[in-house]
């Protein structure tokens, strides 16, 4: 599985669903300089809609839209938000995935899936992030055992060199995080663990914020493959 995150230009995100991406990332951290940004509904007790979402609805373009999701899942990154803010963006933007990015206790993951499913999404996976750099950092991984659908994991690179994947226990899928200066190669190795299941791409290979360049993206993609 290929994720990438922190896109907000639609001319890029369209040129980056032709590489064959399975996962695009909005980003809704609020302080985030790559956040995705909603246009308020004209009604006051509706939810406010995503510009894509006001688009497609304006225009009706229903089979484009069915078409689109076929190709390319999303998911919405957060940091300590509100359930009810979250939920909004998982029905605007037709989410599939959410990746916490905060502070978020496994009391909070349960409370927002009690939320969601079934009456907003019935298959919403939760995935929380966590930057390893220690095998103390490996070991904390357990409480969100059976309470996550996965975990995102950005790797120090003292935690590479030391190994310390050999300690995993946990039984939820990961994906490796790939952000700027990371190394290729370290990240490769990580790919290969038993309960891999992809990796996704944060700030590196930007032209600007929010915008990649799609051929250097397009090689890493092949190189990784």
């Amino acid at each position: 599985m290929i994720q990438v995150n922190g896109l907000n230009n639609a001319d890029n995100i369209k040129e980056i669903k032709k590489l064959g991406v399975d996962t695009i990332g909005f980003d809704f951290r609020l302080d985030s300089e790559r956040l995705v940004k909603m246009m308020p509904s004209r009604a006051g007790i509706i939810p406010d809609y995503s510009q894509e979402r006001a688009r497609r609805m304006a225009r009706r373009e229903v089979a484009e839209a069915s078409e689109d999701a076929e190709q390319c899942l999303y998911a919405g990154v957060f940091a300590d938000d509100m359930p009810q803010s979250i939920v909004t963006r998982i029905y605007n933007y037709n989410l599939t995935y959410v990746c916490l990015y905060g502070d978020e206790e496994p009391v909070m993951i349960e409370n927002l899936r009690r939320t969601v499913v079934p009456d907003i999404c019935s298959n919403i996976e939760i995935v929380k992030f966590r930057r390893i750099s220690s095998a103390d950092d490996i070991a904390s991984l357990s409480v969100f055992d059976g309470i996550a659908d996965g975990l995102m994991l950005s790797f120090a690179p003292e935690a590479i060199a030391g190994n310390v994947m050999s300690l995993y226990r946990c039984s939820l899928p990961f994906v490796v995080v790939y952000n700027d200066g990371d190394d290729v190669e370290a990240v490769k190795s990580l790919l290969a663990h038993d309960r891999c299941r992809g990796i996704c791409v944060e700030n590196a290979f930007e032209t600007s914020v929010g915008v990649k360049d799609v051929e250097l993206l397009r090689r890493f993609i092949d190189e990784i493959k």
